[in-house]
């Protein structure tokens, strides 16, 4: 809860929030789900990475469906788009800076999370660590909601997740360092 309280105050503080908001409608319900969802199923996998013998794969398989559930979609957005509508449907205004942002986002989730597994006895520390900062990322995806323009599931799909995978790889490499006992 701490790392999505200093992720959404960080967005608010740096970005600040989008005008158009409480107007986007079914695409905000969307991106906000997809977030939550992954936000869920990687709070269920970092639980389980972090006990010796638990098994996390039918967590990481639930995180993974929500990912492929979300690429479906935006396929199926992009499918239906005429074709001189796709790139901006998946470019939109801001992939550039997106994946970026909600890395950044995540650096105080990432911290608690690594700060609690590092607590806990986790026996695969690189799997743990790409679970918290896939974790972390998802929080601070949920952060960067707030302010991001973006309501297209191509958009979402591809930069939101790109940025939650930044801190995902991070977690990764930094987890047998971090974590060990």
């Amino acid at each position: 809860m701490g790392g999505v309280s200093a992720s959404t105050l960080a967005c608010l503080t740096c970005l600040g929030a989008n005008p158009a908001l409480l107007t986007m409608g079914t695409g905000l319900a969307v991106k906000l789900a997809y977030v939550i969802g992954v936000l869920a199923t990687t709070a269920w996998w970092l639980g389980r990475a972090g006990r010796p013998g638990a098994d996390w794969r039918r967590a990481a398989s639930a995180a993974l469906v929500v990912a492929a559930v979300m690429a479906f979609w935006a396929a199926i957005s992009v499918w239906q788009a005429p074709a001189d509508a796709r790139s901006t449907l998946l470019l939109g205004q801001s992939w550039t800076s997106c994946p970026w942002r909600v890395a950044v986002l995540s650096v105080p989730a990432w911290a608690l999370a690594m700060w609690a597994l590092s607590g806990m006895a986790p026996t695969r520390p690189h799997l743990a660590g790409f679970a918290a900062g896939l974790f972390a990322g998802s929080v601070g995806a949920l952060g960067y909601a707030i302010f991001c323009p973006e309501v297209s599931p191509a958009f979402v799909s591809a930069w939101y997740t790109l940025g939650m995978l930044i801190p995902a790889f991070i977690g990764a490499l930094a987890g047998p360092r971090l974590l060990r006992w």
